[in-house]
């Protein structure tokens, strides 16, 4: 991303990677050859999809199974290019970099697209983004953790972590309950811990002994 939008009064910047197949444990995307084509026709050549289809679907049905679109999902992000997409420690410092330097800059941002891409954290220089009311990072399937400067976006009012199966921070728990319970986790992070002064105390046996023995 070789841009400068520092002086750039841009508010809406999408930027995803190559669509993925949605899988869920209840839901899998329905798949099939000329669906596939349809999808994919513009990256891959017809013969080429048709042969990946016939190698990865292996089942006598018209549709990929859930297994199937997970190996189709692979070859997919293998083999296409995202932001962040990086093997080696020079790599990730320069993607982390291109990251933090243009996109951080551009401060009149209200609406962000990374949905798709191969990121693995969202940095503290979010923080800079104060116009920020909408970010999408949709099935960014590396992504393990989110800054907790993220909750200082006083404007923020959507965020789509869906399929970001690897995210730790914040755990799974926190972001079933929804923006507003991220925003309070992330802030509590931002405040640090507390020792905690309580203990768990368990009584076995004769209590009146154990009475006696504090006394």
């Amino acid at each position: 991303m070789p841009f400068d939008f520092t002086d750039c009064d841009l508010t809406s910047l999408t930027c995803t990677g190559v669509l993925l197949i949605e899988i869920s444990s209840n839901r899998t995307q329905a798949l099939n050859l000329e669906k596939t084509a349809a999808i994919y026709s513009k990256l891959l050549t017809p013969q080429k999809i048709e042969d990946l289809f016939r190698i990865i679907h292996g089942s006598k049905t018209e549709y990929l199974d859930q297994n199937e679109a997970c190996k189709f999902n692979a070859f997919i992000f293998k083999n296409f290019s995202r932001l962040g997409d990086a093997t080696t420690t020079q790599q990730i410092a320069s993607n982390q970099c291109i990251f933090n330097s243009c996109i951080s800059s551009a401060v009149h941002l209200e609406e962000l697209n990374l949905s798709y891409q191969a990121i693995k954290v969202i940095p503290d220089e979010i923080s800079k983004l104060t116009n920020l009311k909408r970010l999408n990072l949709q099935s960014c399937i590396l992504l393990t953790s989110i800054s907790p400067q993220l909750s200082k976006l006083e404007h923020l009012t959507h965020l789509n972590l869906d399929n970001c199966v690897s995210l730790k921070t914040p755990p799974p728990e926190i972001r079933n309950r929804g923006l507003r319970s991220i925003i309070t986790y992330l802030k509590g992070l931002l405040a640090g811990s507390v020792a905690c002064k309580r203990t768990k105390l368990m009584l076995v046996g004769n209590t009146c002994l154990f009475e006696l023995i504090l006394n």
